[in-house]
């Protein structure tokens, strides 16, 4: 978009007046300068679209219990703010190279975070790496495929909701096969034990049958599907 004293416009300021600057960190843009032949004639504001369904995932995230939500961005400070008021993101870092990501985690899990990183560009890659959980996007660059833990096979931010809400059920589910194994291994060898309730092959029965009561409530997901 091209500047003009009132905003964005689709007109050129002339050659031979200086442009005033644009409310450009008002708004949220980032400006290029439009110089031929060494001679300015005119400020270029531009600024990323925010994709629609980010609010959105930002609350869910929160309802989830996700305590702590970290912008980081190579924009500027006055667009990376304008993008962090409409999505109601209180911490942000702007203007942030490639090792900054990586210090910015660094310093999270530092005081005992749990670190997850969404990113698809190359600059990403590093923190990536280093975070807890990294995640690329479908159509990030290649390099975060590499490096990523996970990667959301559609290009939507939403489906980082269900990536979560899976891991959460499997953990469920790891717990619970584990109580129900334990659980019953160690009746059966306290039975078999003390006083000989339990003959060895009961013993073995219970053992085994647990194995397969674990697998059958790990197949529960599927079986709802």
């Amino acid at each position: 978009m091209l500047g003009s004293e009132n905003g964005p416009s689709g007109h050129l300021h002339g050659a031979n007046s200086a442009p005033p600057p644009p409310p450009a960190g008002e708004q949220g843009f980032s400006t290029l300068l439009l110089a031929v032949e060494g001679e300015l004639i005119a400020l270029l504001l531009y600024s990323d679209q925010i994709r629609p369904e980010s609010a959105g995932v930002i609350g869910a995230l929160r309802q989830r219990g996700v305590r702590e939500l970290v912008m980081l961005t190579g924009d500027n400070q006055a667009a990376a703010r304008a993008v962090a008021n409409q999505l109601g993101i209180t911490h942000f870092r702007a203007e942030v190279l490639p090792q900054e990501k990586v210090a910015v985690v660094k310093e999270l899990r530092g005081r005992g975070r749990t670190v997850a990183m969404v990113g698809d560009g190359i600059n990403d890659a590093a923190a990536l790496a280093l975070a807890d959980v990294g995640i690329a996007m479908k159509n990030g660059a290649d390099i975060t495929h590499q490096t990523a833990n996970v990667v959301l096979m559609h290009d939507d931010l939403s489906k980082l909701l269900l990536a979560l809400d899976l891991s959460h059920q499997a953990i469920n589910l790891v717990h619970q096969n584990y109580a129900l194994v334990a659980g019953l291994n160690a009746v059966a060898m306290a039975l078999s034990v003390v006083g000989g309730v339990l003959s060895p092959e009961l013993t073995a029965l219970l053992s085994n049958g647990s194995a397969v009561a674990a697998s059958l409530n790990g197949l529960r997901p599927v079986l709802r599907v």
